[in-house]
């Protein structure tokens, strides 16, 4: 039964609605109700992405990729909500079942009012050879965790060589809207990465920042 005083929705901010979305999500899971918090985090994410990058988002029945770009480049979007530290199991990122996508977009936002923590995009063929097959979830899995992917040389390597694209990933993986340009000390960034890289998470939080302005 809902209560006889409701607040009025239709004042509260984009983030104010998420903050008050996330507490009862909170509350639910405390009850037993619920065993995730994480919806609407992949609607949400794919939204910020298409938006930010002027993209179409794609049709629901398709199963590859999430955002069409006006330069063609389809793009699958992955999403999770994190604390901050972020707790064990928050930056495993959903199975990926289908690599019919050019390259993935991994966004992890906030617990606490879904602002952009992180985005970071990266190519394909990272990914490809990052992540990890899981036959009980029939698909391969990826920690977006850039101390996972290994030791990274600085020989100009491009992305077609593991070296090269485990560079990329460690770039790209840790950029934040305040530090979206910074990169590991000393780091030489192959000719390749360039191409990826991007102040990704800042558009997202820009286009964020301006819902809440709305």
């Amino acid at each position: 039964m809902l209560p006889e005083h409701l607040p009025d929705l239709s004042t509260f901010s984009e983030p104010g609605l998420f903050s008050l979305y996330r507490a009862i999500l909170s509350e639910l899971k405390s009850r037993g109700v619920i065993r995730t918090e994480n919806a609407p985090v992949g609607d949400y994410a794919e939204y910020l992405v298409a938006t930010a990058l002027g993209g179409q988002l794609a049709p629901s029945s398709e199963k590859s990729w999430d955002v069409l770009c006006k330069d063609g480049e389809k793009l699958q979007v992955k999403a999770r909500v994190v604390s901050d530290p972020a707790e064990p199991g928050q930056l495993q990122l959903s199975p990926f079942r289908s690599f019919a996508f050019d390259s993935a977009v991994i966004v992890l936002l906030s617990a606490t009012d879904y602002a952009v923590v992180r985005a970071s995009k990266v190519p394909r063929c990272v990914i490809e050879s990052s992540a990890v097959y899981r036959r009980h979830v029939n698909g391969k899995v990826l920690v977006a965790r850039p101390r996972n992917f290994g030791p990274s040389r600085r020989d100009g390597s491009n992305c077609n060589s593991p070296d090269g694209a485990r560079l990329a990933e460690m770039i790209l993986l840790d950029q934040s809207p305040n530090q979206v340009n910074d990169k590991p000390a000393g780091a030489q960034v192959p000719n390749s990465a360039h191409k990826y890289r991007m102040p990704l998470a800042g558009q997202l939080a820009a286009h964020a920042n301006a819902l809440s302005s709305t």
